[in-house]
């Protein structure tokens, strides 16, 4: 969840509004983070995991309008 709110940050227009040619570049360390070790307390994903969350947000947020959030009315 964390590389997934941190790519999407990085990207949108009211973050650090990064394209989403320049993120994947920082969202490497993430991949780099991952382990397989499934049943290790500390496990927080695979890197595949781990990257593909990054790339999804990244392109979320890069769809995503000006708002970072939007309230119900």
């Amino acid at each position: 969840m964390a590389d997934a709110f941190s790519s999407y940050y990085l990207t949108h227009s009211r973050g650090e509004a990064l394209n989403t040619q320049r993120v994947p570049a920082s969202t490497q360390s993430f991949y780099q983070g991952g382990d397989c070790s499934f049943r290790s307390r500390g496990h927080h994903g695979t890197p595949n995991q781990r990257l593909a969350a990054s790339a999804s947000a990244s392109n979320v947020a890069d769809e995503a309008p000006t708002r970072v959030t939007s309230r119900p009315r």
